[in-house]
């Protein structure tokens, strides 16, 4: 495998044509991590590299999947993550730190000394009588011996060597031994679950669950097959998610704009497919409806890669519905909103602006409104890539007052000064 740097491995997707596949490809030796557009990669030592490479898989994992799980949860051929990358990196760092598993064989011999297996002692050897005292001058003693040729160990051998072709690269240029035992899925498997459900150490479960992960992922013969993607060609689903799940309320839902079908030929009404805004804040009685649209505009300042005459008018659509007090939420509470704002979130590289982690550049307004609310204005947010892809760990209401207060203060300015 060439000997390349992290860094060197490392692409900026520009979202462009064939340029929009975000996560980890290998073809052979071609390997290459493309983050998404907006991100700042700077040139650093391959272990600063390689937490982000490792953070960008995570969030791939979290944003792309509906459970827990190595599998994804899509139909489509846009989203790549049945490659387990988890218990990859699992055995590599097993590996790293203990070496190859082996087993312990308990043996028992006599000896004078060593640790005593006084139940073996007292069934097989012979005591001596001195007066009212028993007394043993031969004990069994127990010794672990190590087996290190067992049919487990090999496998093991055969999963790590898999492991380190596939993914040692994020860690070492160096590949450990080739493994002593070909490839028998159907033969692997059984002795891995066996072994799984005969133990109760919790390491070893996970390192068991780990190998029969990876034989499931193997084509049956070699590991000559060096290729695999692992991340997604529509990271817009995963940049809304993220942005929904640091800024947004948990039951968006009860925000749905709804509507309903009568056929002349039925009796009763249907429902029809509801209006979901991406990201709905609520802050005491201030409700933000937030757009995150994965567009280039961030990157490029090309007009033309800004948000259409549409999604503004379904912004404000979703604003209009909130105000006439239709939500489920307002129904409960009997109670208007006192303010209502919009706003579109975009991509940027803020390092090549030397800027703050959210930027306001502009307005939209419709020609069919006369712009006397709020929401008829709809705000355009820059905000960092890298900036959210670091915070979407958890939600954190200081993200969410730094946005709020820019939209806020924004809108305040740009009412001032009369653009608005």
């Amino acid at each position: 495998m060439e000997n390349k740097s992290l860094w060197d491995r490392c692409h900026i997707n520009s979202n462009f044509e064939e340029d929009k596949f975000v996560g980890l490809k290998m073809d052979n030796d071609n390997i290459t991590v493309s983050f998404p557009l907006g991100y700042h990669c700077a040139k650093a030592e391959d272990k600063v590299i390689r937490r982000e490479i490792l953070s960008l898989f995570s969030i791939l994992k979290k944003f792309n999947s509906k459970k827990d799980s190595e599998k994804s949860n899509y139909d489509d051929d846009s989203v790549y993550l049945d490659f387990p990358i988890v218990s990859y990196q699992f055995l590599i760092m097993d590996f790293l730190k203990n070496g190859y598993y082996t087993e312990k064989e308990k043996v028992y011999k006599n000896a004078t000394r060593g640790k005593i297996s006084w139940k073996r002692t007292i069934q097989k050897n012979r005591p001596y009588i001195s007066g009212t005292d028993i007394v043993y001058l031969d004990f069994i003693i127990k010794k672990n011996n190590i087996n290190s040729d067992t049919i487990l160990t090999r496998i093991h051998e055969y999963c790590v060597y898999e492991s380190f072709v596939k993914l040692g690269w994020l860690y070492t240029s160096a590949l450990p031994q080739k493994p002593r035992i070909k490839l028998n899925k159907r033969v692997f498997i059984s002795i891995l679950k066996d072994a799984l459900n005969q133990t109760f150490d919790n390491d070893k479960k996970q390192r068991f669950i780990a190998m029969i992960n990876i034989i499931n992922n193997i084509s049956e013969g070699s590991t000559t097959n060096k290729s695999f993607s692992y991340g997604t060609s529509k990271f817009e689903h995963t940049w809304e998610r993220m942005v929904d799940y640091v800024f947004g309320e948990t039951n968006k839902e009860m925000y749905f704009p709804k509507a309903q079908w009568k056929l002349v030929y039925e009796d009763e009404s249907f429902p029809s497919s509801s209006l979901e805004p991406d990201t709905i804040v609520k802050l005491d009685n201030r409700i933000y409806i937030i757009d995150a649209k994965y567009y280039k505009f961030g990157v490029t300042g090309n007009h033309g890669h800004l948000p259409a005459s549409s999604s503004i008018q379904k912004q404000i659509t979703y604003g209009e519905f909130l105000e006439n007090e239709k939500s489920i939420e307002q129904t409960k509470r009997k109670q208007p909103y006192d303010r209502i704002y919009n706003a579109f979130v975009i991509p940027f590289n803020k390092s090549k602006r030397n800027d703050e982690d959210f930027k306001f550049i502009g307005v939209a307004t419709a020609d069919w409104k006369d712009d006397s609310k709020t929401y008829e204005h709809v705000l355009a947010i820059l905000l960092d890539t890298k900036h959210i892809m670091t915070s979407c760990y958890r939600q954190s209401f200081r993200e969410i007052e730094s946005l709020t207060t820019l939209i806020e203060n924004s809108y305040e300015i740009q009412k001032k000064e009369k653009i608005i």
